[in-house]
């Protein structure tokens, strides 16, 4: 069997999408898949630019067995460009996604995706805003939130015996 192509998928590399990227690096190092750069897709947000980001996608879809999207938006709304070309999800091509919001539970298939306790977050944010407004300086750091992988119906099993 060839060594799954995953294809990370964002539309920059600052903040929350280039922290999402190095675990997706970490995660590809840990089950020994090679680390490719150019599986690496970032495209361009304005809505009037998308439709070319999604052209250049389809064009190189063949070349992936997946695509990590840095949020449920993106993937739901690749797979619906994808679709309509005539890729199936997850027959042909497996694709997850980062938030568990309504996009992901609503996505024909439902996709697999990473959630986050939005709740947790914000009460944090709102913690820490108050705190500020009191007087408190914080120090510069980084806060990372439990998460968990929420499977559902859009990524293929691999059998790492078969040789399909």
């Amino acid at each position: 069997m060839r060594s799954p192509e995953i294809a990370f998928l964002a539309d920059n590399m600052e903040g929350v999408d280039y922290v999402r990227y190095t675990g997706h690096q970490r995660a590809l190092q840990e089950y020994n898949v090679d680390v490719d750069l150019d599986n690496l897709i970032v495209i361009r947000p304005s809505k009037y630019e998308r439709q070319g980001s999604m052209e250049e996608i389809y064009a190189v879809a063949h070349k992936f067995t997946a695509f990590m999207c840095c949020s449920d938006y993106y993937a739901v709304t690749l797979m619906k460009y994808l679709r309509e070309r005539g890729i199936r999800f997850p027959e042909d091509l497996s694709i997850t996604g980062f938030d568990d919001n309504l996009y992901a539970q609503v996505a024909c298939p439902p996709l697999t995706t990473i959630r986050q306790d939005i709740s947790q977050r914000g009460t944090m944010a709102a913690e820490y805003l108050i705190r500020m407004i009191d007087g408190w300086t914080p120090k510069p750091t980084n806060i990372a939130l439990p998460v968990k992988l929420v499977v559902r119906d859009s990524v293929k099993i691999l059998n790492p015996d078969s040789q399909n």
